[in-house]
Order: C-alpha cells, then structure tokens, then sequence
C-alpha cells in the first residue's frame, strides 16, 4: 500500500505538478554564486527536463519511507558576511550557510507541511511561521507594555535575548529573538531561569554577552538595579536595545528612534549614492523608484506603531 505522502506527491506531480514544480522553479530562479556541497550547480535544475524531476522525486519518497538522508544533505558550505565593528571578533560576522538544492527542495517540501500544525503548536507568543503575523505585531506589544506601565505608573523590566525556545512563559518572541517583560526583578529572574533551564535541557546555553536588561522606572521614580543573572553571569543593564530593528529605551521616548530611523535611511542612500543617484546612466524615474523602495522603506520602518509628538515631527522636518 502506498504512502499518504507518496500519494499526496505523485498526485500534485501528475496533475501539472504544481507545487513540486513550483519549488525547482523557485530554486532554479535562485542566484548562482556559490557552488553547494553536492557540487550540483543551481543551472541543472532549469535544464534538467522531465527526468530529472522524476528522479527527484522518487529520491524524496524514498527519503521519507526509508526515513534516511543522503550523506551530503546536512552538510552545508558556510560562507561569512562582516555585519559592523571589530573585523577581527568572529562574532560580528553572518554565517550563511549553503545546502544542497535537492535537500532545500525536500525540506521545503516539509515545511509546507508543517505549516498546517503551527497554528496549534506553537506558542501564542511566536508571531513568525504563522499567518498575518510579524515583526510590527511585537514591536507594537512591547511599545503598548512600555506605554502602559507608564500610565498606570507601574515598574517595567525587559529583557532582550537570542536563542528563545518554546518554554510557557511571558515572552514577546519572533523566531530567535526575544524580549520578556516583568514587573520585578524577582519576575524577570524567575523566567531567567526558566529560560536556562529550557536551554540546557536541550544542549544549548544561553549568550549572556548579547542578553541585556532594560529597567523602565515609575515616573518620578528611581528604583534599584535588577542584578538579573544567568549561570552566575550578571546581566548588563542598557537605557536602550534594539528589539527586532526597533529601538527601546528605558524612558519610552521616542528621540533615540527617530535618530537611529535617519542614521539608517542615511547609510541606506550612502551605500546606492555611486551606483544608482549618481549613476547618469539610469533615468530619474528609475533612482525615485529606488529611493522609495530601499531609502524610505528603511526610515519608515514599523511606522505604524509610531506615537509622536510634536518636538519628534519637528526633528524629523
């Protein structure tokens, strides 16, 4: 008896192959730059025909009844891209990594699948994989959390973090980036370690040198330090972090931001000024179509959540 999965494949194959066909076209469509592990260029895909479709996907069904991978399917070529500061602290670079087209396809494949139960899988909280969700969604809840407290002239204390798990906790969470608010130290502790807890249980550990602590004070109030820690490592306390690209601060202002939306929308224009503004080769209607689509995209990032006052409008004009 056949599978379910190799009936679901064969019949969206065999029926114009839609969605199978979709993926090698998407793949097929991908820049070329690098060659992946299996040595397999990225070409072969569009020139491959009718058997070469075939025969992957008779690989995948066999993947999934066999439940076994091709040696090379989990090896990846890495690649390093230098983000900002020191040239020679390994952490400020990007790792990339380059997998296999046939097993991006099969995951691929996978996830599609896996869609169908993140609605009821992951946590509330989670606001990617999911639809009609996204970043602006978190930043909005964690601006609301600081404009809230301050109303009801209550404590806030938020911590910023990487590597979030699935752990049923108070936590604003987008893929691996993480906020969680509290309004003790005591609370922020408690969900510390339930946090540590979760990561070890898993064999990972938590990066103390990229957590920090934002303590949002009463107004007209001066609280003591947090003094959270995890693994005996004190967490250093900001005035400010950036959270999913948005700037938090501990006074809930907006003037940092708003500097922090020009320095970016500056160096945005800075890096396309020799090759697109002043390049006399391109037509003005292609640099405004440019200058909209990167410069004032990156100025006007999440600006649907954006309360301003007059003193902002002003720095702004």
């Amino acid at each position: 008896m056949e599978s379910q999965l190799y009936s679901t494949v064969r019949a969206s194959y065999y029926d114009g192959g839609t969605h199978f066909e979709k993926l090698l076209n998407d793949q097929a469509n991908t820049p070329n730059d690098l060659l992946r592990p299996d040595n397999i260029p990225l070409e072969l895909l569009t020139h491959g025909g009718p058997e070469l479709k075939n025969r992957l996907m008779l690989l995948i069904l066999k993947i999934w009844e066999t439940k076994t991978l091709p040696s090379d399917y989990p090896n990846a070529n890495i690649i390093t891209i230098f983000k900002k500061g020191d040239r020679e602290n390994c952490s400020n670079y990007r790792g990339i990594s380059l997998l296999s087209i046939a097993s991006k396809i099969f995951a691929r494949i996978l996830l599609d699948r896996l869609f169908i139960l993140a609605e009821d899988e992951l946590p509330e909280s989670q606001r990617v994989f999911l639809p009609s969700r996204g970043t602006i969604d978190m930043i909005f809840c964690a601006r609301q959390l600081q404009e809230k407290s301050l109303e009801q002239q209550q404590q806030l204390l938020l911590r910023a973090r990487t590597k979030a798990t699935l752990t049923s906790v108070r936590e604003l969470q987008y893929v691996d980036d993480n906020a969680t608010p509290g309004q003790t130290a005591q609370d922020l502790q408690r969900t510390a370690d339930i946090y540590n807890t979760a990561y070890e249980r898993f064999g990972m550990h938590v990066n103390t040198e990229k957590t920090k602590a934002l303590i949002q004070h009463p107004p007209g109030q001066i609280l003591g330090n947090a003094d959270v820690t995890i693994n005996e490592h004190r967490l250093e306390e900001v005035e400010q972090f950036s959270y999913l690209g948005n700037i938090l601060t501990s006074t809930s202002t907006y003037n940092r931001l708003m500097e922090n939306e020009i320095r970016a929308a500056h160096f945005a224009y800075g890096r396309l000024r020799g090759h697109v503004f002043n390049n006399l080769a391109l037509t003005l209607s292609t640099k405004i179509m440019v200058f909209r689509a990167v410069v004032l995209s990156t100025f006007f990032y999440a600006y649907e959540i954006w309360t301003l006052y007059r003193s902002d409008i002003q720095s702004l004009e």
